[in-house]
């Protein structure tokens, strides 16, 4: 992360789900606190549109091996002061658990397709469809252009795609995966599903 912002256990994700447009690597001296040690450099990395934490968590692995060989000489020469944080711009990132991948369908459409790439590869964001069975979603885009008074979590199903309710707008699923079963579109997880449509998921 670009300290002090996402201090903790988990920044990648933090920032995908905040909507951050940039991230980056720090290098920074330890100490008692959680990331609070003063920075010797940084490097700042942008988060594309299709980014997941997977995807992101490699780019910023090559760019943080970049950074530590070109700072490493002149640290070691002694030209660099370290630079403390900023204590009060400070945000943080706690520890991502199994549970947190549960979707919200109270949220708007853009927030939870953040969520969805955030919790990619893992814990993946789910949700409970009829019958108590667990779906994940791999990939998903938000459809703000078709307003909806339906429920948030009920299912809008055609046969070219598969589409709930959120709190703003429609989400489009476009690769889930069934508790069991593979990935697949969500047009062909519909077309196995066919009493689906009107559902509330969650």
């Amino acid at each position: 992360s670009l300290l002090p912002r996402w201090r903790g256990a988990a920044p990648v994700a933090a920032a995908i789900r905040a909507g951050d447009t940039e991230t980056g690597v720090s290098l920074m001296l330890t100490e008692e606190g959680l990331d609070t040690g003063p920075i010797i450099a940084s490097e700042r990395l942008s988060i594309l549109p299709g980014d997941t934490t997977g995807t992101l968590t490699e780019r910023l692995a090559h760019l943080g091996a970049d950074l530590l060989l070109s700072t490493l000489p002149a640290w070691l020469a002694g030209e660099i002061e370290p630079s403390p944080q900023d204590d009060e711009q400070a945000t943080y990132a706690p520890e991502i658990s199994k549970t947190d991948g549960a979707i919200d369908w109270g949220q708007s459409a853009e927030e939870i397709e953040r969520h969805v790439r955030a919790m990619a590869p893992w814990p993946g964001a789910y949700t409970e469809i009829p019958g108590g069975y667990r779906l994940v979603i791999w990939q998903a885009r938000p459809d703000l252009e078709k307003p909806t008074q339906l429920a948030p979590g009920t299912v809008v199903g055609t046969s070219k795609e598969l589409a709930v309710a959120t709190g703003r707008g429609l989400l489009v699923l476009e690769r889930v995966q069934p508790a069991g079963g593979r990935v697949m579109s969500g047009a062909d997880f519909l077309r196995g599903q066919p009493a689906l449509p009107g559902a509330i998921l969650g």
